[in-house]
């Protein structure tokens, strides 16, 4: 197989707004010019300082509500949808490459690279988002005036970063900590269906790692969420789909395999029982 390529997203930005070092590094003043109008996958990490206005999306299917003075981190590798902003919107986005959070080493150090929700949103302070703001300056600055170490200054001051606002992440990762059996329950259940959905599409799968019936599985995952546990299976599958058909360079059969399906053929089927359409419609779908 082929180096997987992904939507190039840099096409939906105004170039007089983006500062960079190579791909590692991005900053990107103001708001998205347009955007897809279709779930995409991105292999970037992206975090977004919300100044004013108001935005909303998702992150493999987890709802994104971007107000003023919030800060979203969303990590690679997931899915995005960008569906609404109003006019007035105003943010900052940092953006950085897989490779480059990779030599960062935060996945050893921060819960937020453990949570499984994948995303991150707090409200800061005024004084925490006049910090943050402060950073992502001085960051544009080292930028605009390169020098023979920019990489590692921005690592490092990156780094900084992260640790100066550990505190304030981990905060919010606990609040999201389930109370009651059935939402530790249902959280563990979507953990697993996010980890395994591309190999594992049977219920029977995940009752038997959570250790209960599937049926006491499926009534408590819809007393607790909008849908049945093999809705949440469906949902993820045909989201990856979406995001493999539209914003990758992988064929149909490629995403069957990557997917699990025995064929082509019943990979083909089961997205148009689901969607309507074959995936070399959707793919071609403006």
């Amino acid at each position: 197989m082929n180096k997987i390529s992904y939507l190039n997203w840099r096409t939906y930005f105004n170039p007089q707004t983006i500062y960079s070092v190579g791909e590692d590094l991005i900053l990107l003043d103001n708001q998205l010019m347009e955007s897809p109008r279709y779930p995409f996958k991105t292999d970037m990490l992206t975090a977004t300082i919300c100044i004013k206005g108001r935005a909303e999306g998702s992150a493999n299917l987890q709802k994104i509500t971007t107000l003023p003075n919030s800060f979203n981190v969303i990590l690679p590798g997931q899915i995005i949808t960008h569906d609404y902003q109003t006019p007035d919107f105003e943010a900052r986005h940092i953006i950085m490459s897989s490779k480059f959070v990779n030599t960062l080493g935060l996945d050893n150090r921060f819960s937020l690279f453990h949570s499984h929700n994948q995303v991150i949103s707090t409200i800061l302070s005024d004084y925490e988002l006049e910090a943050i703001l402060t950073f992502y300056e001085m960051l544009k600055w080292n930028i605009t005036h390169k020098n023979d170490y920019i990489l590692d200054t921005v690592r490092h001051m990156t780094l900084a970063f992260f640790y100066g606002f550990s505190h304030t992440f981990q905060q919010n990762i606990s609040t999201q900590k389930p109370t009651n059996r059935p939402q530790q329950l249902s959280d563990d259940f979507l953990s697993l269906v996010k980890k395994h959905f591309r190999q594992e599409h049977s219920l029977d799968f995940y009752a038997n790692k959570l250790c209960v019936t599937p049926k006491h599985l499926t009534t408590t995952i819809k007393s607790t969420t909008d849908s049945t546990a093999k809705e949440w299976i469906d949902k993820h599958l045909l989201l990856e789909a979406k995001a493999l058909l539209k914003s990758t360079n992988l064929n149909i059969q490629q995403i069957a395999d990557t997917l699990h399906f025995t064929s082509q053929d019943v990979f083909s089927k089961y997205f148009k029982h689901h969607i309507g359409i074959t995936p070399k419609e959707y793919r071609h779908n403006s």
